[in-house]
């Protein structure tokens, strides 16, 4: 069961009302099926229905043999349940051809047809209570950058026109459309940061008070060989707010809180109690979204598409935090930087696309964040690296009420 393809030929098409092919459940889809072929031995009617289905392909490795695939899949709306018998209108176009046209309304169910879960094929749960019930879930689209493995939910309008004595529909026409999650979604005002905490040290004779901008010379380079090293190694930790919920389509940047606070038990002598400066230089942001899928055979598999979000950013100016045990206002990097989610540009092809948190009858999507900050003390290079489990919700839908 492939994945539907939009399909339009001058013997049958499928046109929308404003173009559109975004709708929520519980919406009525208006258009027309037409063509603009002559077909004499066609029927005067056409059929049109409205389908939604859920798959799951996922490869397993066979050793020598190589791999095989292994699937699941589940009818979410009866094609025969939804469906229109339609008689046809004939009009002219502009050159005078004939015009065949259908016009029809149909209406989306908010819920997944009982009859169609009937007919499922490998289906292994998740849970008993999984996608909230039986609500009509919204559309999914997660595959590999390879393509090989497939998790996706998709909705599409169907239409048929007979072709007299055939026991066949000789003419087909496939729209694919996209249902949005059908429960109100507001607009994020709390990320839910999560404080981490890493403790990082450096040595430097620049943190000495008055050596803050010394360059030494070759020859005291060459002293420095042979005479005793001065202890003046700085500990220190940074606070790090991460955040565990963010939007897609957000118009506020993610934010990424960070503090520095010294530890003067483990700091020497020399340099204690005396204020440091802590330069981010730069920023290193990854969003690794997890696709874990269950198939026929009980067969258990995931995988893991990985986006740059801020790859190796520097960041210019560098920004300054102080380090002197005075619990000051934390800098947020992640505003400075501009961190966001990028958007799809409308005439990119992109290998895979960023979707919100998803769990369906037979598999769950998530995502986790690593980062890496990269700091300036005392004129040497030190790294914070960490990771944080995050949940992306859907855009805001607030402004259609």
């Amino acid at each position: 069961m492939p994945r539907a393809a939009y399909k339009s030929k001058p013997s049958l098409a499928i046109k929308l009302e404003g173009n559109r092919l975004a709708y929520y459940p519980g919406d009525v889809i208006i258009g027309c099926v037409y063509r603009t072929s002559s077909l004499p031995c066609a029927d005067p009617y056409v059929y049109v229905s409205l389908q939604g289905r859920t798959k799951v392909k996922h490869w397993i490795d066979c050793g020598g043999d190589g791999s095989v695939p292994l699937r699941s899949s589940l009818i979410l709306l009866d094609s025969q349940r939804h469906r229109q018998k339609l008689f046809h209108v004939t009009q002219s176009t502009k050159d005078g051809s004939p015009l065949y046209e259908w016009n029809f309304a149909l209406t989306i169910p908010t819920t997944v047809d009982e009859e169609a879960q009937g007919r499922k094929t490998s289906f292994i749960p998740f849970t008993q209570d999984v996608a909230d019930g039986n609500i009509l879930p919204a559309s999914f689209t997660g595959v590999t950058e390879t393509g090989g493995h497939e998790a996706y939910v998709e909705y599409f309008l169907q239409a048929d026109l007979p072709v007299q004595g055939k026991a066949f529909a000789a003419h087909e026409a496939i729209l694919p459309l996209k249902i949005l999650p059908s429960l109100e979604q507001p607009m994020l005002i709390d990320h839910l940061l999560q404080e981490q905490h890493r403790q990082l040290q450096v040595n430097s004779e620049r943190l000495i008070p008055g050596m803050e901008n010394h360059r030494p010379s070759f020859s005291e380079r060459l002293k420095k060989t042979f005479a005793p090293k001065i202890d003046s190694r700085l500990s220190f930790q940074l606070d790090i707010q991460v955040p565990s919920v963010i939007q897609l389509q957000s118009e506020v940047p993610i934010p990424l809180l960070v503090l520095a606070a010294p530890l003067w038990d483990k700091t020497d002598d020399i340099i204690r109690n005396v204020s440091q400066k802590i330069l981010i230089v730069g920023l290193n942001v990854i969003l690794h979204s997890t696709t874990q899928v269950k198939c026929e055979r009980d067969q258990l598999g995931e995988w893991v598409n990985s986006i740059p979000l801020a790859h190796r950013l520097p960041l210019n100016p560098p920004l300054e935090i102080q380090c002197s045990g005075e619990r000051k206002q934390p800098v947020d990097v992640g505003t400075d930087a501009n961190l966001r989610i990028p958007k799809k540009k409308p005439y990119e092809v992109a290998r895979f696309e960023i979707e919100p948190d998803y769990l369906a009858w037979n598999f769950r999507h998530s995502h986790r964040v690593e980062y890496e900050l990269r700091c300036m003390v005392g004129g040497k290079a030190v790294t914070a690296t960490g990771e944080q489990t995050l949940r992306i919700l859907p855009p805001s839908n607030m402004e259609r009420l």
